[in-house]
């Protein structure tokens, strides 16, 4: 049985909300990405590299809901 808090191998879905350098809230899945690559994508496409830019979760999911 595993923690709420582990991930499971192989997993590729994700969750992200954040905010970019702006200030503006957004939320974005991701399928089929390692959770490092998830990250990068959305720093590249939000423009979350700024003072005011922060990733505030990541969520592993299961399906594509």
């Amino acid at each position: 049985m595993t923690k709420s808090t582990e991930i499971p191998r192989g997993h590729d879905n994700w969750v992200i909300t954040g905010r970019d350098n702006d200030g503006k809230w957004h939320k974005e899945r991701f399928l089929y990405y390692s959770r490092r690559e998830a990250i990068q994508q959305f720093r590249r496409k939000h423009n979350c590299v700024g003072k005011h830019s922060v990733i505030e979760s990541i969520t592993p999911q299961f399906g594509w809901y």
